[in-house]
């Protein structure tokens, strides 16, 4: 099973605004059966990552799945 991550996005605020409200994730599937696919999101409250995406879902042969996300934190 593949695991991937895109590590840590800064997102602090520039002149009092977000670069980004929002962060979007596109899955393709490829192959010629169906994928399980997990996702999940963090954000950072100091220290601690705290999960706030969680979802799994059945992705089939040749389907693309596009999902939007909350991403107004200073890290997420």
């Amino acid at each position: 099973m593949a695991s991937l991550t895109t590590g840590l996005i800064e997102n602090t605020p520039v002149a009092g605004i977000r670069p980004s409200v929002t962060f979007t994730v596109k899955i393709t599937n490829d192959d010629t059966v169906a994928s399980t696919v997990q996702i999940e999101g963090f954000y950072v409250a100091g220290t601690t990552k705290i999960l706030y995406v969680l979802e799994l879902f059945v992705l089939d042969p040749g389907e693309v799945a596009t999902r939007i996300y909350y991403a107004e934190f200073d890290e997420f």
